[in-house]
């Protein structure tokens, strides 16, 4: 169970620093065609539901390791998943309520070209995943109707329904994160305001008014929070319209410096700092030290210990490329356990290892698989880590 809370909470705070990242961006690019803009949501949103992790150099994430807080030893600690549940499972509720609510206004909806028309609706919306359709209020006069399909089509042609839901699957996740609300709540008004640029591009001034005026006839004032559907006047109407009455296509070095930017967030957003060789690990006490005086080396396998007969720099060099990960192991087998295989460095080559002594020398430990190593130089080891290339 804590295990789960700190897997979640982890993903949470790196997902965090994906969203300001991408408030701060939103800023810098803020002249740049909105599309960009929902790029670099659907990064948080991939960062917030990944289930793996994706190693690299160029990495800006941090590396932490959360506190031992004790959560199974508190009293009310059995609830706490259950209280995370509950709510979680909430968001789907209430999600397939509203959309069984929609559904019923629009059970008589008519069939027209290009969608379905509903007198018991005041905006346009999408609803549905699967079989998605399009409703738009009864009566509208023909220019108005024609801005909204097109904004509508438009919303499916780039799959926004289905990205709004995985929004929505990690809002529901992270609800206790305020960060991933004010997310959700921009991605919304950028996703519209993405839509709005693509349809009016090809407008002249008269047919960005006319578009518009089908907003503001749209904009009912309507408020919720669900994954569907996707409206025409959903949020931001003033801020929208301003937005289509201003665009001009945007020059080609915008552009190019938005792909840069959403490639370079993805590579050092998306990934968590590559590992480390155990040259490199310094954690109290260098390694690269300690390889720089060794004068003796010893190889242990079940507590039996016998000394080689010399010291190669080869083998220190095979020995320090033994890669690690940089974030300490959650369920830490170094506390309290007995290698099950070691290598003792030592550099006076007089000294005999023991048991409960390192009797000068540093001891590389890792259990029976090689999968996990520690570090033990006299005093208990704080953490283990990950062997990354246990052959």
């Amino acid at each position: 169970m804590e295990q789960f809370l700190r897997n979640l909470v982890t993903a949470s705070i790196h997902g965090s620093i994906v969203i300001l990242a991408v408030i701060l961006l939103r800023f810098v690019l803020r002249k740049t065609p909105k599309k960009y803009i929902c790029m670099l949501w659907l990064l948080a949103g991939v960062r917030l539901l990944m289930p793996i992790e994706i190693q690299s150099n160029l990495s800006l994430q941090p590396v932490f390791t959360l506190p031992d807080l004790g959560v199974s030893s508190w009293k009310w600690a059995p609830v706490l998943p259950w209280i995370w549940g509950i709510i979680a499972a909430g968001f789907g509720i209430y999600s397939l309520v509203s959309y069984l609510k929609m559904k019923r206004r629009v059970a008589d909806a008519v069939k027209i070209q290009g969608g379905w028309e509903c007198d018991g609706i005041d905006t346009a919306f999408i609803l549905g995943f699967i079989r998605p359709r399009i409703y738009i209020p009864f009566g509208m006069n023909r220019q108005a109707r024609k801005h909204i399909l097109e904004h509508e089509r438009t919303h499916l042609d780039k799959g926004d329904h289905w990205i709004k839901m995985l929004a929505f699957l990690a809002l529901a996740l992270h609800w206790f994160n305020p960060l991933v609300w004010v997310a959700y709540i921009l991605l919304c008004k950028d996703i519209e305001m993405a839509c709005d640029e693509r349809v009016v591009r090809t407008l002249d001034l008269q047919g960005k008014k006319d578009y518009s005026e089908a907003l503001l006839s749209c904009s009912a004032g309507r408020r919720g929070l669900s994954a569907c559907p996707l409206s025409f006047a959903e949020v931001g109407v003033k801020e929208r319209v301003k937005n289509v009455l201003s665009y001009k296509k945007p020059a080609f070095w915008l552009t190019a410096a938005a792909v840069v930017l959403c490639a370079a967030a993805a590579v050092c957003l998306l990934t968590n700092p590559a590992g480390m060789t155990l040259s490199a690990f310094d954690e109290g006490t260098s390694l690269e030290a300690v390889f720089g005086e060794t004068a003796c080396l010893w190889v242990g396998d079940g507590g039996a210990y016998r000394r080689l007969p010399s010291v190669e720099d080869a083998q220190l060099e095979t020995i320090g490329n033994i890669r690690i990960r940089r974030r300490p192991l959650l369920n830490d087998p170094g506390k309290d356990r007995t290698p099950a295989h070691a290598l003792v460095l030592q550099s006076e080559t007089d000294a005999i290892p023991s048991a409960s002594s390192a009797l000068g020398g540093v001891y590389l430990c890792f259990n029976d698989g090689y999968t996990a190593f520690w570090l033990y130089d006299g005093d208990p080891p704080a953490h283990s880590y990950k062997v990354q290339n246990p052959e």
